[in-house]
């Protein structure tokens, strides 16, 4: 995502950004595998009938080879941390992917909008489970579910 300095979203953007770096540096002190991605867009995407809550992140080409090599090469993210921060309506997101057998973790950040994620997390809530598509652009989605969609709604 590019940085606008007349976007005042712009520098917590910037702290969202560096707070996913500080949280890979601190696994690649514990001895971890760490990829970092920082998308080019993220939308969330909400239906009024519960049928689909998703964030979808869109990646750059070479994030998304890295992510799919790491799933052909049998890495499986089994545990996940979900950090937020809410700031002027938005939500920042950083997720935390972790496969703690191999001790690789992908690190993802995102952003939307507080009302955005407050209903999305209540459709999720009711289908039991949220879903983030990592993609490249024209590349099918690698998803991963979330069981627990509350972490994505921001803080209260």
């Amino acid at each position: 995502m590019s940085e606008d300095v007349t976007d005042p979203r712009a520098g917590a953007w910037a702290a969202t950004v560096e707070d996913m770096a500080a949280t890979a540096d601190a696994y690649d002190d514990a001895g971890w595998d760490t990829y970092e991605v920082e998308p080019g867009d993220t939308t969330l995407l909400a239906t009024e009938d519960a049928e689909r809550a998703d964030l979808d992140v869109v990646v750059t080409g070479s994030d998304y080879e890295t992510i799919t090599d790491l799933i052909e090469d049998g890495v499986s993210f089994t545990e996940y941390e979900v950090l937020t921060a809410t700031e002027a309506g938005t939500v920042y997101v950083v997720v935390v992917m972790e496969d703690p057998d191999r001790e690789v973790a992908l690190l993802f950040a995102g952003m939307y909008g507080e009302d955005d994620a407050a209903e999305a997390a209540d459709a999720a809530a009711e289908r039991g489970e949220f879903v983030v598509h990592l993609r490249g652009l024209e590349e099918e989605p690698v998803e991963f579910v979330y069981e627990d969609p509350g972490l994505f709604a921001g803080e209260d």
